[in-house]
């Protein structure tokens, strides 16, 4: 029984109740109350009985991570990073090697590389020095010839490989080479340096002179130009001019090349490029 409107719990009685809340408590009211079943009783009285704790849901068991989840990630970033490795090796590698096209006194060259000094035995990296009246010729594949004349030193790169590390630079210390492509422009990027300039070798017939004035760059058909290091100024060659880079600060200069050097260049472009050994091929 209620008293002061208010029921035991504090909350509204029936009497203040809205009529829609009355409505839906009266409705409430009159579902059936589901009743247990008796397997349910038993249970519920044995559990009071023994003074079981109440039924708690078991956790479910995690499954164990698969291996392929594990390594295939692990794998997949090993494949592709030895896949890189393996183009970049390959590209790297050689299409070409140098070979020896002629020797004139070879008891008077000097070679780093282990090589036998006759015609057409290949010929690796390093330093090559000739002695008076001592000749060397050396020639790249089917790219590049050239010779280098008495009393000269350079240093011979590596070939340039398939895709990557397709600049190379001869290194020249002393004397003359005279060169040529072959009527064709070079695939690879090929500098001829001193102490004094950079020559940028285009194609096709060319002739770096390390003298005791100046470097001297000729050109007899095709494409060079040369960098002056004193200054950084690039020039472009003409045809059948020569370019002097002075080893006593004086201004570089262009002018023909003279008879000598223009017999020399001729006759290395007509002799243009060997054929390439069968046991280099």
């Amino acid at each position: 029984m209620t008293t002061g409107g208010k029921n035991n719990g504090g909350t509204k009685g029936p009497d203040r109740l809205s009529p829609l809340a009355r409505s839906a408590q009266e409705a409430l009211q009159r579902l059936p109350r589901p009743s247990a079943t008796d397997a349910a009783r038993e249970r519920a009285r044995q559990a009071f009985v023994r003074g079981d704790a109440p039924p708690v849901a078991a956790p479910r068991p995690q499954e164990p991570r698969s291996w392929k989840r594990v390594f295939l990630p692990l794998t997949m970033a090993a494949g592709f990073a030895a896949a890189v490795l393996l183009v970049l090796w390959y590209g790297a590698l050689p299409t070409e090697q140098w070979f020896i096209t002629d020797v004139v006194q070879p008891d008077g060259i000097q070679v780093e590389a282990d090589a036998a000094l006759v015609k057409g035995a290949r010929l690796g990296s390093g330093e090559i020095a000739t002695a008076p009246g001592s000749e060397i010729e050396i020639q790249l594949g089917d790219r590049l010839r050239f010779r280098m004349l008495p009393e000269a030193r350079l240093q011979l790169p590596d070939p340039p490989g398939r895709w990557f590390g397709r600049e190379r630079t001869i290194e020249l210390a002393d004397g003359e080479i005279y060169g040529t492509t072959g009527g064709k422009p070079l695939p690879f990027e090929l500098t001829v340096e001193t102490d004094e300039a950079t020559a940028r070798i285009f194609g096709t017939t060319f002739a770096v002179l390390r003298l005791d004035i100046a470097t001297c760059v000729c050109l007899w058909t095709g494409g060079v130009e040369v960098v002056a290091k004193d200054d950084g100024e690039t020039t472009r060659l003409r045809d059948e001019m020569k370019y002097y880079v002075y080893k006593d600060q004086r201004p570089s200069e262009m002018v023909p090349i003279d008879d000598m050097e223009r017999m020399k260049l001729s006759m290395t472009h007509d002799a243009g490029l060997a054929p390439i050994p069968e046991e280099l091929e």
